[in-house]
């Protein structure tokens, strides 16, 4: 039984790209009226109507959606201003993590956090802190 199990799962996960019970919805038309919407994810939309037209596909990507705002994502959020540098996945240097999703969302790029190494302009003060902190 564990085996039929098993050559199931990865039937289904071999089968290529992934299906969704909202596949079956037909398109939505959307006009162009231009009223940006800020979803729970951090990405703006141009309209609601985009927004809901896209709901299957980022389901899929595994993004949940919860609510949305009237708005652009990038001039509605809140950020603290504390120091605490990142290297961002695109190269550079941001002060905090914040900044870092800010500029992701400004540039309308997925940037994440890697290895200081990555960056040539991280601080090195920053580096010996955190190479005295690792050796503690």
């Amino acid at each position: 039984m564990k085996w039929a199990v098993l050559a199931l799962v990865v039937a289904v996960c071999v089968g290529g790209a992934m299906s969704a019970t909202c596949d079956s919805l037909p398109p939505q038309p959307c006009t162009g009226e231009g009223v940006p919407v800020c979803a729970t994810f951090i990405k703006t939309f141009p309209t609601a109507c985009v927004l809901e037209s896209q709901k299957c596909e980022l389901a899929k990507q595994g993004f949940e959606f919860v609510y949305h705002n009237d708005g652009d994502c990038c001039t509605t959020r809140a950020m603290t201003m504390e120091l605490s540098y990142r290297c961002g996945t695109d190269g550079n240097v941001y002060g905090n993590r914040g900044a870092m999703a800010l500029a992701g969302c400004q540039t309308r790029d997925y940037i994440r956090g890697q290895s200081y190494e990555n960056c040539p302009d991280f601080p090195e003060d920053w580096i010996q802190l955190m190479q005295s902190a690792a050796q503690s």
